[in-house]
């Protein structure tokens, strides 16, 4: 089963962005997909086929005092065949500790975003730019969701995990 883990953003600041992007979208090349604002999340940590039961019980223990940080959507930006806007962090870079303790690794520096659009990677992103988009409201996540991944962006929660409120531990780990 393919799973992540994810914060999934309230509805106050999904329609921010929504408005903001029917305000001014950002220009995209023939053939790209938007995604479901529903469907809208920041990954902490994508970890692949697994099985779920025992990712839950290492997601309960890895995020048991876990503080939820303080949260807001800004800007865009492109990884190939991927429009993004960013993740603005209040305070100070949690995320990145809060992904580590979720189970991310690997040799990429851990860029927090939400996925805008999709399109054939092998396109290229010159025809992508726009000046950005304006800082939605902060928010704060209650908790982590363990979530399963099936064939066409299908998304289906299947553990929570909460969250602290309060001052984040930069700690990682």
């Amino acid at each position: 089963m393919r799973l992540f883990t994810a914060l999934w953003p309230p509805p106050g600041a999904v329609a921010a962005l929504t408005r903001a992007l029917d305000g001014a979208p950002p220009p995209l090349p023939d053939g790209a997909r938007p995604t479901d604002p529903s469907t809208w999340h920041v990954t902490l940590c994508f970890h692949g086929d697994d099985d779920p039961d025992t990712r839950a019980s290492a997601l309960d223990t890895a995020l048991v005092r876990a503080v939820a940080p303080r949260l807001r959507i800004a800007g865009t930006g492109t990884f190939p065949g991927v429009l993004w806007t960013g993740v603005e962090e209040s305070g100070g870079p949690v995320l990145p500790g809060l992904a580590a303790r979720a189970g991310a690794t690997g040799p990429r520096p851990y860029r927090p975003h939400v996925t805008l659009a999709r399109w054939d990677r092998r396109r290229g992103d010159a025809t992508v730019g726009g000046d950005g988009l304006a800082a939605g409201p902060w928010w704060t996540p209650g908790e982590a969701v363990l979530v399963r991944s099936d064939p066409g962006a299908r998304y289906t929660v299947v553990h929570r995990v909460p969250l602290r409120p309060g001052t984040p531990d930069r700690t990682p780990g």
